[in-house]
């Protein structure tokens, strides 16, 4: 079976904006707010602040990398959504 070009493309970018728009959710609530939990003001720039905003990074970063590994080793489109819930899996695992 031969897989098209946009077949794999199209999940990857889709894989990406979906990574850029969770990181980017820290950034867009209210400052006294924290993965929905309320804060202290300056608590994102202490040390367990700054922690809770690195491990929420990097755990996105791995989710998304795995996923686009995953679109490229396994590029049959009914296997696409097991990439979308990977990402969305790891997210979930941290805020709850």
């Amino acid at each position: 079976m031969t897989i098209s070009f946009p077949v794999v493309v199209i999940p990857m970018l889709g894989q990406l904006f979906v990574a850029l728009a969770m990181l980017a959710i820290p950034h867009m609530t209210r400052r006294d707010l924290l993965f929905g939990v309320p804060v202290p003001e300056g608590f994102r720039s202490t040390e367990a602040g700054l922690r809770a905003l690195r491990s929420y990074r990097l755990r996105i970063i791995i989710a998304a990398i795995l996923s686009v590994l995953a679109i490229l080793a396994f590029p049959d489109p009914r296997l696409l959504a097991v990439a979308a819930l990977l990402l969305t899996a790891r997210s979930e695992e941290h805020t709850s």
